[in-house]
């Protein structure tokens, strides 16, 4: 807001590297009663860390909680941003199923439930985390996916164990081989047993 507003162009040098322009707050400029005086804050950049389960049992609820920082401009240390507004959507395969809207609280941190009654079980889903402050609006939104899986299910089995003998062929083959043999030694030796 430049000319009326409450800053006046002090700098402005497009030529070098980086191109850069100072902003300094203009002495004349009166806010009167009406302007929240949180729009003139300085600006900062903002950072989100969140925790969502990769896989939801059928029958549980989404939970999703992180936390917002903000870095002010012309630091390089990072607080939790109190106040930061964050939206948490959930799509699915047909777009949108769900969208709500949580403000954190004095550490940054914030937690949303979404009802199982919204998911269905095997299909994957989506949550896009979205999270502005009054000081800044542009921020990474957070991505993640997550599937629900079907309950699961106990099964019991009783087994009863019988033993039954069986013969193989190759044990019939064996018993017929070594009664030809001993057939054979009984007529060779029935046949040596004449010569004589």
């Amino acid at each position: 807001m430049i000319s009326d507003g409450p800053y006046i162009l002090s700098q402005y040098s497009p030529t070098t590297s980086p191109p850069f322009a100072v902003l300094t707050k203009s002495p004349y400029f009166n806010m009167g009663p009406f302007i929240d005086p949180k729009l003139f804050e300085a600006p900062s950049s903002l950072s989100a860390q969140a925790s969502v389960p990769s896989v939801i049992p059928a029958g549980s609820p989404l939970t999703v909680s992180g936390q917002i920082l903000e870095t002010p401009a012309g630091t390089n240390q990072s607080i939790p941003a109190q106040g930061a507004t964050v939206i948490v959507q959930v799509t699915g395969p047909s777009g949108l199923i769900y969208s709500t809207k949580a403000i954190t609280g004095a550490n940054g941190n914030f937690d949303v439930s979404v009802s199982p009654s919204i998911l269905q079980i095997g299909l994957a889903y989506n949550v896009i985390i979205y999270y502005y402050t009054n000081s800044t609006i542009l921020s990474n939104p957070l991505t993640y996916s997550f599937v629900v899986l079907p309950p699961t299910t106990t099964t019991t089995s009783t087994s009863t164990s019988t033993t039954t003998t069986t013969t193989s062929s190759s044990t019939l083959l064996i018993a017929a081989i070594a009664i030809v043999i001993i057939v054979i030694i009984a007529v060779v030796a029935v046949v040596l047993l004449r010569r004589r």
